[in-house]
């Protein structure tokens, strides 16, 4: 009788213990898929509403444009409210930006410099090469959110005026390099910040065993060089 019921309050406890950690697994999962969402959420529709903004404050600031660069501005602020619109729609379907969709990585890249570039207050420069064929779904959405944060970053913070990306991809590796000529920031300061965009891009780079290399000074321009080998990623997978 005793050994049954021992038997009976193991089975229980290892039940109980079971449970917990289900339960705590689950809780983990959302609060990670919570912090994902809000990732894209500040990568995607941020860079497009700040787009948005910058061709409002262009005409707000020059008065004497002619009517035909007014028009060209708030066009362009429109259509970057209607693209967050849509990317709104798509990350509530599948976390997928929607230039990477219709586009793919290239012609995403090339869409976003080409948007940039019209509010004539930042220049955009971009070289890609080696981008034959399409990339890992999740190393084009992590390479492509991160353009956004940093070309997010030398608008809204640096008030850069011009902004270089270089895009090589060999069959080893693919590497990201962008150089701005904004004000910098404190790069101490700025990775302490859990939750803040520079933190949550080196975790994205991180989980796909990527390097990340920031060179960066207050009142001085930021160099940012990212590195996913592409050998490393394939072989996580298997």
């Amino acid at each position: 009788m005793n050994y049954n019921h021992r038997r009976n309050a193991n089975l229980q406890k290892t039940i109980l213990n079971l449970t917990e950690k289900k339960s705590r697994a689950a809780v983990e999962a959302e609060i990670q898929e919570r912090k994902r969402i809000g990732q894209e959420l500040h990568d995607g529709l941020g860079q497009m509403l700040s787009v948005a903004r910058l061709n409002i404050s262009v005409l707000q600031q020059k008065a004497f444009l002619s009517e035909q660069r007014k028009k060209e501005l708030l066009g362009a602020a429109i259509h970057s409210v209607d693209q967050a619109f849509y990317e709104l729609r798509d990350i509530s379907h599948n976390l997928t930006p929607s230039a990477l969709t219709e586009k793919g990585f290239a012609g995403a890249l090339k869409e976003l410099a080409d948007q940039i570039n019209q509010s004539k207050h930042i220049k955009v420069q971009l070289e890609m090469y080696g981008l034959n064929g399409a990339l890992d779904g999740i190393i084009e959405n992590a390479l492509y959110r991160a353009v956004q944060e940093l070309l997010n970053n030398a608008i809204k913070h640096a008030h850069a005026t011009t902004f270089f990306l270089q895009i090589i991809k060999s069959d080893n590796e693919i590497t990201l390099m962008v150089e701005d000529n904004g004000k910098g920031f404190d790069m101490d300061n700025t990775f302490s910040m859990p939750g803040g965009g520079l933190y949550n891009l080196r975790s994205r780079v991180e989980n796909l065993n990527g390097n990340i290399f920031i060179d960066a000074m207050k009142d001085r321009g930021t160099i940012v060089t990212i590195v996913i080998s592409l050998i490393k990623t394939e072989l996580k997978k298997t």
